[in-house]
């Protein structure tokens, strides 16, 4: 035997071996502008948080006081639950109110 398909194996595999590092490196480079943005988002979120959490002790539900960002810093930080910046207002006050157990008595209903 004259090794000549042994000699074009090893290349394939190098040139594959590379090809597998490229790949890896962009993920990675991809992931970490992911994981600063969430980060980022994070932050801005806790910061909210104590303004939210007032609110919400206070039963303020009205959408230019009590926005979507509020109901994510409590979805995160009470719940542990991380929502993205895309989900709609309803959908965030839908998780919150199954995360509380269902939605808040109205208190006019009472009186």
């Amino acid at each position: 035997s004259d090794g000549g398909g042994e000699d074009a194996t090893p290349e394939g595999a190098e040139a594959s071996r590379e090809a597998a590092e490229a790949e890896k490196l962009l993920l990675g480079m991809v992931s970490a502008k992911r994981s600063a943005r969430i980060r980022a988002d994070g932050a801005a979120l806790r910061a909210m948080l104590p303004a939210a959490e007032a609110m919400f002790e206070d039963g303020e539900r009205r959408k230019r006081l009590f926005t979507r960002d509020h109901i994510r810093a409590l979805l995160l930080f009470r719940f542990g639950r991380y929502t993205t910046r895309m989900l709609g207002r309803e959908k965030l006050m839908a998780l919150l109110d199954e995360e509380m157990g269902g939605p808040p008595a109205e208190m006019s209903d009472v009186s």
